[in-house]
C-alpha cells in the first residue's frame, strides 16, 4: 500500500487528512478549525461534539452572510438552521441542537 495512506494516525495526520482530503470548496474544515482552536483544551483533552456544536457553526454562519451559497444542491436542515440564526430567528440553544 502507498506510504502517504499507511500514517500513523497522530492528531496532526488527522488533521492533514481533513485539510487534503476535504474539498477545497468545503467551508466546513475552516469553521471545524476555528471551533477547535477556540475550545483551547490542553492536547489530549476530550472536546465533546455539544461543546464543539455551537462555535463551529457559528463560524458558518459568519462564513454564510459573505458567501450565501455553500452547495450546489438544496441546503440541509444545518444550513438553513444557520440562514435562521443569522435573521435573528431561532437562538443559539436551537442552532446548537440542529448541529449536534
Amino acid at each position: 500500500m502507498n506510504g502517504f495512506f499507511n500514517v500513523e494516525p497522530t492528531t496532526e495526520n488527522r488533521w492533514r487528512a481533513i485539510i487534503l482530503f476535504g474539498r477545497n470548496t468545503a467551508s466546513f474544515k475552516f469553521a471545524l478549525g476555528e471551533a477547535l482552536l477556540s475550545a483551547g483544551t490542553a492536547s489530549g483533552d476530550l472536546i465533546r461534539l455539544d461543546g464543539l456544536a455551537l462555535p463551529y457553526a457559528k463560524a458558518i454562519c459568519r462564513h454564510l452572510q459573505n458567501a450565501p451559497k455553500q452547495i450546489t444542491t438544496s441546503a440541509g436542515q444545518f444550513l438553513k438552521a444557520c440562514v435562521s440564526w443569522n435573521e435573528g430567528m431561532i437562538d443559539g440553544e436551537a442552532l446548537r441542537g440542529v448541529t449536534v
